[in-house]
């Protein structure tokens, strides 16, 4: 009898694990994500590389918004007021999200920190959803996981700008 319930239990988990599997790997990559960029979230961004041009652009790019210019090719704002014609070379994608963080209330640095965090979690999931078209389940989530802590990722994300539009190309291309 007591064996009986022990594989009904079983069973049911097994059941509840099957069909909720992509629910579990998206929190098994939220996790994951945090893991990896615990620090960051924690302290703040480093300043390394090429960010802190990259948080002034955000700043002066979200700056301009306000004042109702839509797509801000010249950043007026930097090079000590002479400015910059930033966005005639660089994907605005990027700074319009941080625009929008910045508006919701978020300072620079965290609007940032979210940006860099949800490139690597998007690195993992796009990874995870094209490897299960290949692969089983299971192998795409190793694979999303090793995606995910690859040297480029965690490195590059802290480049930002082209970096971050590049993991999230790289990582949904098929």
């Amino acid at each position: 009898m007591n064996s009986n319930l022990s594989s009904n239990s079983q069973n049911n988990w097994l059941i509840f694990v099957q069909k909720n599997f992509d629910l579990i790997v998206i929190c098994i990559l939220i996790l994951a994500t945090l893991i990896i960029n615990y620090r960051m979230i924690k302290q703040g961004v480093n300043g390394t590389g090429d960010v802190r041009w990259h948080l002034a652009w955000i700043q002066h790019f979200y700056q301009q918004i306000t004042e109702g210019v839509w797509y801000p090719r010249w950043l007026s704002g930097t090079n000590f007021g002479y400015g910059s014609p930033t966005f005639v070379f660089y994907p605005p994608l990027i700074y319009y999200l941080g625009s929008i963080l910045r508006l919701i209330g978020f300072n620079i640095e965290q609007a940032m920190t979210i940006l860099l965090t949800l490139a690597i979690f998007l690195s993992g999931l796009t990874f995870y959803i094209y490897g299960r078209n290949r692969w089983d389940k299971l192998a795409a989530l190793v694979g999303a996981l090793y995606f995910m802590n690859t040297p480029a990722i965690i490195a590059g994300s802290s480049g930002f700008c082209v970096e971050t539009g590049s993991i999230l190309i790289v990582s949904s291309a098929k």
